[in-house]
């Protein structure tokens, strides 16, 4: 893949946000990384030349609205904290974010895990999660829902976004990845988790439809089903336009770029 200067977006519907709310979703096509990252790597924890991703975040920064005086990240773990963004400050480690603060975006980064982008647009309070497996199972996305209300937000008015995501047939999942769900759900009520996986012809292995399994958390947390849209992309199956980490290992690549998945107030 050659890399190219011009930054590329993923293109959204209009119909997506209202007016005032900026949601993007970045691709690998663009910036200047090169090798395994090449394209617009935005990760600078991925063994990349570290001036090339300083060069591709220089890139987003100047192709955000105009209005964004700052871009807040964390330093993703995969747990559940969600913080509140603070501009200026360290990335803190959390897998979320929130703000109420205008011009301020708040963004995520992945490689196969999902970025779920959420949004109040009565009270005009953004949320960002990071929901790979392990995140949407312990609650990730609860986590950041709670923060918003906490602001003043109402998840009955909320709307989400699944962006670019590993989906069937392409995650394939084993026996032991499926019993860490059997075993939450049995505890739980509301959803019955065993829909979200296709059985296949060799035992024990599995296909795991994350997106699905967000919306049913999403729905189960109060946010109206008729308000999340899936952009219904995968990012192992599209190569050209997405760093996915598991095409990369199977490739026997030892790293892989990032895109970033974030919201504003504008």
């Amino acid at each position: 893949m050659q890399s190219q200067d011009s930054p590329v977006f993923l293109s959204l519907p209009g119909t997506i946000a209202p007016v005032g709310i900026w949601p993007f979703f970045t691709t690998r096509r663009g910036g200047v990384s090169r090798g395994g990252h090449a394209g617009w790597n935005l990760a600078l924890h991925v063994n990349d030349d570290l001036d090339l991703v300083q060069n591709n975040r220089a890139l987003l920064q100047r192709s955000l609205p105009s209005q964004v005086h700052a871009l807040c990240l964390v330093n993703q773990v995969h747990g559940v904290r969600t913080v509140v963004a603070s501009p200026g400050q360290r990335p803190p480690e959390a897998d979320a974010l929130v703000t109420d603060e205008p011009g301020v975006a708040i963004a995520i980064m992945t490689a196969d895990c999902a970025p779920v982008l959420l949004y109040d647009p009565v009270r005009k309070i953004i949320g960002a999660a990071h929901a790979g497996w392990r995140g949407a199972l312990s609650g990730i996305i609860e986590s950041c829902i709670d923060l918003m209300e906490t602001m003043g937000a109402n998840s009955l008015h909320m709307k989400a976004i699944i962006g670019p995501t590993i989906r069937p047939p392409y995650y394939e999942v084993d026996q032991t990845f499926y019993d860490q769900f059997i075993n939450y759900h049995n505890s739980e009520q509301g959803i019955i988790v065993e829909k979200f996986f296709l059985s296949l012809a060799t035992r024990g292995r599995f296909q795991f439809n994350l997106p699905n399994y967000i919306k049913a958390r999403l729905c189960e947390r109060g946010v109206p089903q008729g308000g999340i849209t899936d952009v219904g992309m995968c990012t192992f199956q599209n190569e050209e336009l997405f760093f996915s980490h598991r095409r990369s290992t199977r490739k026997g690549e030892t790293s892989c770029g990032r895109q970033m998945g974030g919201i504003v107030l504008v």
